[in-house]
């Protein structure tokens, strides 16, 4: 599912590796639309992943980022990859 950025996105670099899936942004336009700003996709949100970014974290610290969330408690469905 990819739509269309809106006006801000069009005077900015493209994103970078420090972007995480969940950037996501979603405003009303002028129309009544909703417009969704989603650099990296959508596919880790709807399918409840959570994922390293090796640009931005150490392996170490992705597990322990991971245990202090508590994901496997809070939310059980959530993969962590």
């Amino acid at each position: 599912m990819r739509c269309a950025p809106c006006g801000r996105w069009k005077t900015r670099s493209p994103p970078g590796p420090n972007y995480f899936a969940t950037s996501v942004g979603v405003r009303l336009s002028d129309a009544d639309a909703l417009e969704v700003i989603e650099p990296l996709g959508l596919d880790d949100l709807f399918g409840v992943r959570v994922r390293r970014n090796p640009a931005r974290v150490s392996v170490e610290t992705f597990r322990s980022r991971i245990a202090q969330k508590r994901y496997a408690e809070r939310r059980p469905n959530v993969k962590v990859q």
